[in-house]
């Protein structure tokens, strides 16, 4: 058996791997998982919807986001809604990158949003969408 003083050290070891996991685990967005998420014909689907709306307009482009990620029954749409934007802007644009350059946090996109919402009928994501703080 180990001493108290080595059961000590141990047990400090174990304590700060463990903070530093959780913190690590903690600081990583939702939307920044998109690289696990896989992308099947459904989500093509979605991305070519998106793709003719966005054409008339962003606002359009979005009202079709909400309403299909809505149809997924996720506890956190707006969650959803960020991981599908990053997934669509890199298919349209045809980059590795996951997460589109900024351009959502803009009061333009923000605008579009909440135009979005309304056109579907689901004001209150707008509160969400704001509340939710992007990395």
């Amino acid at each position: 058996m180990a001493s108290a003083q080595k059961q000590a050290k141990r047990a400090k070891r174990a304590k700060a791997k463990a903070k530093e996991a959780r913190a690590t685990r903690n600081n990583t967005p939702k939307y920044a998982m998109a690289e696990t998420t896989e992308v099947g014909p459904k989500a093509y689907e979605l991305f070519e919807k998106m793709k003719a709306a966005e054409s008339r307009s962003r606002a359009e482009m979005l009202t079709v986001l909400i309403q299909d990620s809505l149809s997924l029954g996720s506890d956190d749409p707006t969650a959803v809604q960020r991981i599908l934007i990053g997934l669509y802007d890199s298919w349209k644009n045809g980059d590795d990158s996951k997460l589109p350059q900024g351009w959502w946090e803009e009061e333009s996109f923000l605008a579009d949003y909440a135009q979005a919402a309304q056109n579907a009928g689901e004001e209150r994501l707008i509160e969400a969408w704001l509340a939710e703080e992007p990395a």
